[in-house]
């Protein structure tokens, strides 16, 4: 198996014009995937576990709000979490929900403190701000809102270095799903395979 590694072997590889040979190209295709993978049940029982020792011991402070796409439809299924670091004792605290069929999340098990908030996207390729919640003069803050946007689209062409001849049907490695069925893509006729970027920095290998 060859393996072509892109951005330090344009001796091999000659990628379309653009800075580490990247092409961008408008993003938004609503063809990608919206559902990140299925929690297990151990997970949503060890939330509520922690949640109701938490709230035992008077720490029932609640943060809540709504993920979207950008088209308005409800982000369903995400998890979303708020995490804090106590920086003069390195202690960490957090808590997370999953959001229903509306896109709606609630984190209750919360103490007062600041949090930093946002989803886990996992490998899907959307960005996303996250949001910093003061929990320590209120009870909760609702309306805590995410719009997940669809990261750029980027393109790159394969060509055989001794030829020049495009190739296709190379598959490229990426460290996101960035196909419609979770698959990596992979360079068709034109030797052009084509993904998007997400909240992670891309990791690209090339192999036949």
């Amino acid at each position: 198996m060859k393996r072509f590694p892109l951005l330090a072997g344009l001796a091999a590889i000659l990628v379309t014009a653009g800075i580490c040979g990247w092409k961008q190209t408008q993003s938004g295709s609503p063809s990608v995937s919206r559902t990140p993978a299925p929690e297990s049940p151990a997970m949503t029982a060890q939330r509520a576990r922690r949640v109701n020792a938490n709230e035992a011991l008077g720490m029932n402070k609640v943060i809540s709000g709504k993920v979207t796409f950008e088209d308005g439809a409800p982000a369903v299924g995400f998890r979303v979490g708020a995490n804090f670091t106590m920086h003069m004792t390195g202690a960490e605290g957090e808590g997370d929900a999953i959001t229903d069929e509306n896109g709606h999340y609630e984190i209750r098990g919360l103490t007062s403190m600041t949090f930093s908030v946002g989803p886990f996207l996992g490998n899907l390729p959307y960005l996303f701000g996250s949001k910093i919640v003061d929990l320590n003069p209120v009870s909760r803050v609702d309306h805590v809102d995410f719009v997940l946007k669809l990261g750029p689209k980027i393109s790159l062409t394969v060509h055989d270095a001794e030829t020049g001849k495009p190739v296709p049907g190379l598959l490229v490695f990426t460290n996101m799903s960035t196909q419609p069925d979770g698959t990596q893509p992979v360079t068709d006729s034109d030797g052009t395979a084509t993904f998007y970027l997400g909240t992670l920095q891309p990791y690209l290998r090339v192999v036949d």
